[in-house]
């Protein structure tokens, strides 16, 4: 995976819309979202630490972080 990326993305909306996998769905808003590095050699381990600031002007409400992993030429389904 000498391509990969790990998305991170804070999604709200109603509790219904907020299951996973949330890149499938076109439900929910998208408020935040990060793309980190994440290329791996074969057989390869990585631990990647991340931190996602909130936006300051944020309302109270229901909100899910998710995070997926995908190569530009070969996306990968994580089930």
């Amino acid at each position: 995976f000498n391509d990969g990326y790990v998305v991170l993305e804070i999604v709200s909306g109603p509790e219904s819309s907020l299951g996973y996998p949330s890149q499938l769905s076109d439900e929910g808003t998208i408020i935040s979202e990060s793309k980190i590095d994440a290329r791996l050699p074969a057989g390869g381990r990585k631990k990647i630490p991340f931190e996602i600031a909130l936006p300051k002007d944020i309302l109270p409400g229901n909100y899910t972080l998710n995070a997926y992993y995908l190569t530009k030429r070969a996306p990968i389904k994580l089930m």
